[in-house]
């Protein structure tokens, strides 16, 4: 597995709607962010796409760092999750990496 990879963990039972919210339905289901560039792609998870994830993990995961703080979610899926109010619509259209927003910053 690659060094670099952070795997965060969501209880879809504790946290349904926000799931709902960004249209997450079949799991597990995987998000893969590669630091500012933001989200690199998404899938669900079967056994059908064990060679997608490692796929994924080989190409988004190597390669030159980039230093910038990483991009959370994108707009659309802050304004999800803000018309549901599970976060708050003052966040929505901010750059949510700046804020820290759903972000990671190294």
């Amino acid at each position: 597995m690659n060094p670099n990879a952070l795997f965060l963990q969501i209880n879809y039972d504790d946290h349904r709607e926000m799931c709902d919210a960004l249209n997450i339905q079949v799991l597990p289901f995987f998000r893969l962010y590669r630091g500012a560039e933001g989200r690199a792609c998404s899938f669900s998870f079967t056994n059908a796409t064990i060679k997608k994830f490692k796929d994924a993990l080989a190409r988004h995961g190597s390669g030159s760092r980039n230093l910038r703080p990483a991009k959370g979610l994108d707009g659309s899926e802050l304004a999800a999750l803000a018309s549901r109010g599970l976060i708050s619509r003052n966040l929505v259209g901010n750059d949510s990496s700046k804020d820290g927003v759903f972000s990671t910053r190294r």
